[in-house]
């Protein structure tokens, strides 16, 4: 077992509405016109008929279960998945099947709908080999069940702890995605697990997050002019720019600091935990810190800069609690401190972390105000000097500030970025400044690729100054954290 890495990956966050308006418009109808395919979907239209008027998940429309149709009626399964697994570095050239991919991942976003996790299980009639602590994920729609006792399946066998919900389907199946990984905590020979006592060998499998190195590629590609033809990628553009009510994520120095996957980083993204999260943090974690001097006296002048903005709010999904959240970090107060912890203490999270109310209220600001929206080209300036190599993949690893404005020079012209994120959002009026800096907000887990390395003349318009830049794309998403939090509970 491995992390299998050429999956094709894409969970469309951030770019949910815009895929499906490609699906419809581009992607089913040229699918459809292949003869294999087109069949099968026919056949699906009529099994999802009977469905759709007795769902109970109104969100989920008739081609969503039409995609459940396809996948369990097993026509396509083994070509399917075998694409799914093996075309991510042609996922924007030859994989055919983006309608299938796009409707089964949406459709157990949906039906997964910030369930809790399930305890699932899977027989399979192949060995799999792997070691305890090893991250790995499937790779393709792993098709699960609360059942353990389907020895038509094998003996060789997975219990598997994970995020997705039943699809309703024979077997009590259960459909994980692509992008989930898993924590190998146990294998087992002789003493089996109750209903698993036939198997030769068990893997104990836990959730341990998301991994998304596709996310909305063909979104990008499809709905933007800054495309490199040559990597089938869009350039996000990016330049970190401080302000008074944002610094940037490293204290100031000059020796250099070399861009990377910021490993600690506490990368929860709450991704299918976000309601149950919520909870925890308003029963738990937010009268815990706000008994912490720092953070209490923070925390109340804060909610005098949220109640002044919260009856002229655009975003009405907004709480006073996020907007309070926003005007703590930009506030400056805090901001160092925190984005200190939320670099460092990943592997402390559990315990020793002690920022969980903010850094929950940010991550859900940052995805309420973006909104599926498409990406921003934002810029970041500082005063420290930065080391990289084009085609790398980095993030930052906090929240990190940027702007849309490229000559806020006070904040430095040592290394600058030229960025477009596609996960960020823009702060618009709710910082303490307002919209003076234009700012845009980067969460943890958004991974970027290093597709140019700028030094001397040739300079981006605006950063003439600088001496150097990077130029970022947006490379998806790492969230080895995901509703950790949520799972100890």
């Amino acid at each position: 077992m491995s992390m299998v890495e050429d999956l094709v990956d894409d969970m469309y966050f951030g770019c949910n509405e815009q895929m499906m308006t490609l699906v419809k418009d581009k992607f089913l109808p040229e699918e459809k016109s292949v003869k294999h395919f087109g069949k099968h979907w026919s056949a699906a239209q009529c099994c999802a008929k009977k469905r759709f008027d007795r769902r109970e998940d109104k969100a989920l429309t008739i081609d969503h279960i039409s995609a459940i149709c396809v996948y369990t009626a097993n026509n396509v399964f083994n070509e399917f998945n075998t694409a799914v697994r093996t075309e991510g570095s042609s996922y924007l050239s030859s994989f055919k099947y983006h309608s299938l991919h796009y409707l089964l991942t949406s459709a157990i976003q949906i039906l997964n709908n910030n369930d809790p996790c399930h305890y699932t299980f899977r027989r399979t009639k192949d060995v799999f080999t792997g070691t305890v602590n090893q991250i790995i994920w499937f790779g393709s729609f792993t098709s699960t069940s609360i059942k353990s006792n389907l020895t038509d399946f094998g003996n060789l066998f997975r219990r598997i702890s994970e995020n997705y919900p039943v699809l309703g389907v024979r077997v009590a199946e259960v459909l994980i995605p692509p992008y989930e990984t898993f924590n190998i905590t146990e294998r087992r020979g002789r003493y089996k697990i109750q209903g698993l006592e036939d198997c030769e060998v068990v893997f104990v499998l836990v959730s341990a997050g998301t991994k998304s190195s596709l996310n909305c590629n063909v979104v990008l590609m499809e709905g933007n002019m800054w495309i490199f033809a040559t990597l089938g990628l869009i350039i996000c553009w990016m330049m970190p720019v401080d302000s008074m009510a944002i610094r940037f994520n490293f204290t100031l120095r000059k020796a250099n600091i070399p861009l990377s996957m910021v490993e600690d980083s506490v990368d929860d993204m709450y991704f299918g935990c976000n309601e149950q999260m919520m909870t925890i943090v308003k029963d738990k974690f937010l009268p815990e810190e706000k008994s912490v001097k720092h953070f209490g006296k923070h925390w109340s002048a804060a909610q005098s800069c949220a109640k002044k903005r919260f009856d002229q709010r655009e975003d009405k999904a907004l709480t006073i609690d996020h907007i309070s959240a926003i005007c703590v970090y930009t506030a400056n107060n805090v901001y160092e401190e925190f984005n200190t912890a939320v670099r460092t203490k990943g592997r402390k999270y559990l315990s020793l972390f002690k920022y969980h109310y903010l850094h929950y209220l940010l991550t859900s600001a940052i995805q309420i105000l973006n909104n599926n929206d498409y990406c921003h080209s934002t810029f970041r300036r500082t005063k420290d000097i930065f080391t990289g190599k084009v085609n790398q993949i980095i993030r930052f690893g906090s929240f990190t500030s940027t702007s849309y404005k490229p000559d806020l020079t006070r904040f430095g012209s040592e290394t600058c970025f030229k960025i477009k994120t596609c996960l960020g959002a823009s702060l618009k009026n709710y910082p303490v400044l307002h919209d003076h800096e234009a700012e845009v907000l980067i969460p943890p887990y958004e991974t970027f690729k290093i597709t140019e390395i700028i030094k001397g003349r040739d300079k981006i318009q605006g950063l003439e100054d600088c001496e150097v830049v990077f130029v970022l794309v947006s490379a998806g998403t790492k969230s080895s954290l995901n509703c950790n939090v949520v799972h100890l509970k």
